[in-house]
């Protein structure tokens, strides 16, 4: 091997290791035959053995036996693109340690190289990603707890005034059912002597001429034609 040769290759190896997930090359029997450097250091900080040498496959199918669904899942998804019967695989996974809670995300690509079949695996940190998915759900089911239990009347229009959502509240006051409502836009029960004010309002609200909203007293034709 020359020079040239010699530093083409450590070069792929540094690039290989600047890579932030953690990555493995396995042959067809599913034996690790390369790794990058955050590979050894997550095996060796969570495993506290070199889990860059040995068979990756044997390895979680020793602990889907276990009872590892996850595992059992990795083995499925790496045969499978090592016979060619898909091209990737991919699966969202917790591994959560004693200090932190932890998520990530296994890639399984094929790679043919000098006529013999490879799997790249790769496993990637996505904990910011699920904790805010999960801070965003928490904020909606308050949104939504705070709307539905609310004593007064709320509701959410979209840009053609169409309700999208109405609480019970609202539905008592105004005499129709939640499934009559989204069926209808605020201008079919607003008494027409207030609406074109409430429209000029709007519309002032959604070309950003309103900065903070609009209150306005205004007028609801109940479904008994009531005022």
């Amino acid at each position: 091997m020359n020079n040239e040769s010699t530093i083409t290759l450590e070069f792929l190896q540094e690039v290989f290791d600047a890579l932030t997930s953690h990555i493995c090359v396995v042959d067809q029997t599913g034996r690790i035959v390369l790794t990058n450097e955050a590979w050894k250091q997550f095996s060796d900080q969570n495993s506290g053995h070199d889990d860059s040498v040995g068979n990756y496959l044997e390895i979680c199918r020793a602990a889907a036996a276990d009872g590892c669904n996850i595992a059992a899942r990795f083995v499925e998804g790496l045969l499978a693109v090592l016979e060619n019967r898909v091209p990737c695989f991919m699966q969202e996974y917790d591994c959560h340690s004693p200090d932190e809670e932890r998520w990530f995300v296994c890639r399984i690509t094929r790679l043919e190289h000098a006529g013999q079949p490879l799997a790249v695996v790769s496993h990637q940190n996505i904990t910011p990603k699920i904790l805010a998915e999960l801070s965003l759900e928490q904020s909606e089911a308050l949104f939504k707890a705070t709307f539905n239990q609310a004593v007064a009347g709320m509701v959410q229009c979209n840009l053609e005034g169409r309700f999208v959502r109405v609480n019970q509240a609202f539905c008592r006051i105004i005499g129709y059912r939640e499934d009559e409502l989204l069926q209808m836009t605020f201008m079919d029960i607003t008494q027409q002597e207030d609406l074109a004010e409430d429209l000029t309002l709007s519309q002032k609200l959604l070309d950003g001429s309103l900065q903070h909203g609009y209150s306005l007293e205004k007028r609801y034709i109940r479904k008994d034609r009531q005022i």
